[in-house]
């Protein structure tokens, strides 16, 4: 969407969902109120048809059926492939899962200058997310914005951030769905479920801005390369991924999959989750993060990391004469 020229920043917005869903209504008017002009919505591949047009060799073995178990439900992680072709020209992509709520006091200026300047001189996350403001996220008690409430810190970096609503860096996004997420395809259609991708995600993207910088290293006259060191060579000593401790969303927690299994399903239920977190951690133990030891948590570390407020100021400066794509 373009915001409106009352708004300090240029930036173009499109919102991206499915045919039908009521929800594209609802964000666009949610949109629409923050005062966020939009340039265009388009509607994504559905999923089985996105499964069977890139994957048709896979499905000559397994029938989707078979794939899907009786509470018919589609692991977030390969929605991502079917909104691929449509965001890659944009620098961001947020995606939110369908019972949450954006509240109405978020700031969609201060998330993009917090999401570009916020952690200089290192460079913008490429995952990051807002805060829970129910405070029900009982796993992860640094996701909730009660957790922040008597911190002026409105953007700070984190080894752990959850898939249920990631603004991921678009380059980003594309390498971890042909690196990490297409080889675990299967295992994620046959268990049904995504446990397990929130633990790699932080150590996905660590892996991702040390490739990059070393890729530099070997080939300046590359224009991809050089692209790639420009933007993610300085995240050596944190984490690229990053936490909106001022902006927060609403969780309604429906999980309607659930509520409707009979009490042998959820126990089959909880064996898959636990089985797909084992095949994840072994096939990528390099990197698996526990977000829920002590060490995982940001506040305890909000000392190590230190950022200049003369860098942000110039580089707010910088976006303000510049346009950018969401």
């Amino acid at each position: 969407m373009n915001e409106s020229k009352s708004r300090d920043f240029n930036c173009e917005w499109a919102i991206v969902g499915y045919k039908g869903d009521p929800l594209m209504e609802e964000m666009t008017k949610s949109a629409q109120n923050a005062g966020v002009h939009i340039a265009f919505s388009d509607f994504a591949m559905p999923i089985e048809t996105m499964l069977e047009k890139h994957y048709a060799s896979f499905f000559t073995q397994f029938s989707l059926k078979h794939l899907s178990r009786s509470f018919k439900m589609y692991p977030k992680p390969l929605l991502f492939f079917s909104i691929r072709e449509i965001v890659m020209q944009y620098q961001y992509v947020w995606i939110l899962d369908n019972d949450l709520i954006l509240g109405e006091s978020i700031n969609f200026k201060r998330l993009y200058s917090n999401l570009q300047c916020g952690m200089q001189p290192y460079d913008p996350p490429l995952v990051s997310q807002l805060v829970n403001n129910d405070n029900g996220n009982i796993n992860y008690h640094y996701l909730n914005s009660n957790a922040w409430r008597s911190s002026d810190v409105e953007i700070i970096s984190s080894v752990f951030v959850e898939i249920q609503t990631p603004i991921f860096n678009t380059l980003f996004f594309e390498w971890f769905l042909d690196t990490i997420i297409s080889p675990i395809i299967a295992p994620l259609l046959i268990m049904g479920s995504d446990h397990g991708v929130d633990n790699i995600l932080c150590g996905a993207a660590k892996h991702y801005t040390q490739m990059n910088k070393n890729l530099s290293k070997l080939n300046h006259k590359t224009q991809k390369s050089n692209k790639m060191i420009s933007l993610y060579s300085n995240h050596a000593s944190i984490s690229p991924c990053a936490i909106h401790t001022k902006q927060s969303f609403t969780h309604l927690n429906l999980k309607s999959s659930v509520s409707n299994m009979s009490a042998e399903e959820r126990q089959q239920d909880e064996w898959y989750k636990h089985k797909l977190i084992v095949v994840i951690s072994d096939l990528f133990p390099q990197f698996w993060v526990f977000g829920q030891s002590p060490e995982s948590d940001p506040r305890k570390r909000k000392r190590d990391i230190k950022t200049n407020a003369q860098l942000r100021w110039r580089c707010e400066k910088h976006l303000k004469s510049s346009r950018a794509n969401i």
